[in-house]
């Protein structure tokens, strides 16, 4: 499945609904797949809805559809959202270990591991099922309307509202973040940058040797902010499942990660938000065109 612009595109609108019909389609035969575990289900299917917000605020300037789509994709992930929570903790914790765990003794790291972990397993059988039928349910109506999907303008100009809009907020967050890098801040940063890298993604085919480094390059700023909201969540579900005095050295070493994680950020962040808004959109203008002649 292509999550991209191809040259054989008849419009940006027909480019969009085939976009849209394959995520919908893949996050459907993920959530399917019953060789897979449960998380692994619906991660990917998560993600595959990831994409397809990515892809509506690209076109929303131009997309009546665009607030009724964006509900429905977010009622749909947020059935599944505690479930994939609940694991990426997990992770987190495993990862802090790895990175910087200080002075936080082994058997207490292995103590609130398993408390972690006892939370993901809560969540028996039936209610997966559950879950992942809820949520297929409402992307199945969400699959019927796609056909439907008109965007007021033609060719670039039906991405270029949307793609400096995300760009600019990603500036401003960036900014706002540099002068109160609190865990609010740089996670509201974290999703505007997500979307500027499905936005890049979107364009890769037109100009791959120029934007596969800036992908990757933004793919290292919404990573490094990702593992830092993480963190934070982590913190936050200490005091349910470790002792004050545990709680308060995982905390402390999560603090000291996160601080790593922000310098990182800012660092890639100035590169990523270097160009002007308006140069952005010229540029992106070209390889449109490069694109579709």
């Amino acid at each position: 499945m292509v999550f991209r612009f191809l040259p054989d595109d008849r419009s940006a609108a027909a480019a969009v609904r085939r976009i849209a019909r394959q995520e919908i389609a893949a996050a459907l035969a993920e959530t399917a797949d019953e060789l897979q575990s449960f998380d692994t289900r619906v991660h990917g299917a998560r993600r595959r809805c990831k994409r397809l917000r990515g892809l509506a605020r690209l076109v929303r300037p131009q997309f009546g559809g665009y607030s009724h789509v964006n509900a429905a994709v977010r009622e749909a992930m947020a059935g599944l959202a505690h479930t994939r929570d609940a694991a990426v903790i997990v992770e987190t914790l495993d990862g802090l270990a790895e990175h910087d765990a200080g002075d936080v003794p082994k058997d207490t790291m292995v103590s609130v591991r398993r408390a972690l972990a006892a939370r993901v397993e809560q969540i028996g059988g039936n209610e997966q099922q559950r879950l992942l039928a809820d949520f297929s349910a409402r992307l199945r109506v969400l699959a019927d309307e796609v056909e439907s999907w008109r965007l007021e303008r033609k060719g670039f100009a039906a991405l270029e509202g949307g793609l400096t809009r995300i760009y600019a907020g990603m500036g401003k967050a960036m900014r706002l973040a540099r002068a109160a890098p609190d865990d609010e801040a740089l996670h509201e940063w974290r999703k505007l940058v997500k979307y500027h890298w499905h936005h890049i993604t979107l364009m890769r085919e037109a100009a791959p040797d120029v934007l596969g480094p800036q992908r990757a390059l933004a793919d290292e700023l919404g990573e490094a902010l990702g593992d830092h909201h993480n963190l934070s969540v982590l913190i936050g579900t200490l005091p349910d499942v470790a002792e004050e005095g545990d709680r308060t050295d995982i905390a402390a070493a999560a603090r000291r990660r996160q601080e790593q994680l922000a310098q990182r950020a800012f660092l890639l962040g100035r590169q990523v938000a270097a160009e002007p808004p308006k140069a952005l959109a010229e540029r992106f203008g070209g390889y449109w065109k490069l694109l579709y002649g």
